[in-house]
């Protein structure tokens, strides 16, 4: 007999829900911000405090949230922040349609009003980018992706092929070596120890090379070949 009137209870009743809708509402403006799991590890108190939102009664249809995101760079904290369940009040709060927090209908309607824009100029804002090297770019990504776009390769593959089409290859001269000889004419009256005291070394070495023996041994050897007045 128990058995029949339990089978011929409401479905809502069995499972402790409350079908009376004026009494169907949270206590709490944020219950969304704790989540699911609240609702079974924290039973009694979301009854107490979540009752609508944990389902433990049958509430009033409502007004869907907006499928919009709040701020305007939820794209800069990248997917990570979505999947990361300790950025799930955050989320919903802030990036709801960045991180495809919404119903499906509601990414349907929001997807098709959606524009696709053009990607920015593959330019650099600033003409230091080099100075702040790579790691800068993945150090501090936002801010390389808005002011070093070329230099950090932040473009489209389209754009990049342009770029470097257009990169021409400067070829540097190397500088020819500084021919040995001596300045002044007359080191050979200078004591024997501005050849060899480290003190006078860079004076020797601009003003009597030859004389102190301070040229490559290449140069030495040319010159004692061809005679010191070349």
């Amino acid at each position: 007999m128990y058995i029949l009137i339990l089978l011929s209870l409401p479905f809502a009743t069995v499972i402790g829900q409350s079908t009376d809708e004026s009494v169907c509402r949270d206590k709490l403006d944020n219950c969304a911000r704790y989540g699911q799991a609240t609702c079974q590890k924290f039973q009694q108190w979301a009854q107490d405090n979540c009752r609508a939102f944990c389902q433990f009664c049958v509430a009033p249809p409502t007004t869907p949230v907006p499928c919009a995101d709040k701020l305007g760079n939820c794209k800069d904290y990248g997917a990570t922040v979505c999947q990361d369940p300790l950025y799930a009040p955050w989320v919903i709060d802030n990036c709801r349609y960045h991180c495809r927090q919404c119903s499906d209908d509601q990414l349907a309607i929001a997807d098709s009003k959606t524009t696709t824009l053009p990607p920015p100029p593959c330019v650099d804002k600033i003409k230091i980018c080099g100075r702040y090297g790579q790691s800068a770019c993945t150090s501090y990504k936002p801010w390389a992706q808005d002011n070093c776009r070329n230099f950090c390769r932040y473009c489209t593959q389209e754009q990049l092929l342009i770029v470097d089409s257009k990169t021409t290859t400067t070829t540097t001269l190397a500088t020819p070596p500084k021919p040995c000889a001596d300045k002044i004419p007359h080191c050979d009256v200078y004591n024997d120890d501005i050849c060899t005291n480290e003190k006078y070394r860079s004076w020797a070495e601009e003003n009597c090379p030859v004389y102190c023996m301070l040229c490559s041994t290449s140069e030495l050897n040319r010159r004692m070949i061809r005679g010191p007045t070349e």
